[in-house]
């Protein structure tokens, strides 16, 4: 939440849980259709925390649809009910994506 750009490419966010804030670096690769998210508190020492990516599917050569995956990894200091949180919120913003992919025009 509060998400702001404080730098070029590098935002800082708030949580809604606890007000805390982290600092985001999305990195993409077009080729693959995937945003890689660096985050920690210090710009020179991001670590990759989340990946999401696009992926065509079906059987024609334009597929009409795709597969849209949101990964992430639980650092070593993370206790049970942030990481419960986190799980949450990532499948909430998987719902998100599809209904805004599928409100798009075609």
């Amino acid at each position: 939440m509060q998400t702001q750009e404080v730098l070029p490419g590098l935002f800082r966010g708030v949580s809604m849980f606890d007000g805390s804030s982290s600092l985001i670096k999305p990195v993409t690769h077009t080729q693959f259709m995937q945003v890689d998210y660096l985050v920690g508190e210090d710009p020179a020492r991001l670590r990759p925390r989340i990946v999401a990516r696009v992926v065509p599917h079906g059987e024609t050569e334009e597929p009409t649809a795709c597969i849209v995956s949101l990964i992430a990894w639980r650092s070593a200091g993370m206790d049970d009910g942030r990481w419960a949180r986190l799980v949450a919120c990532h499948d909430a913003e998987v719902h998100l994506i599809r209904a805004l992919l599928e409100q798009a025009p075609h």
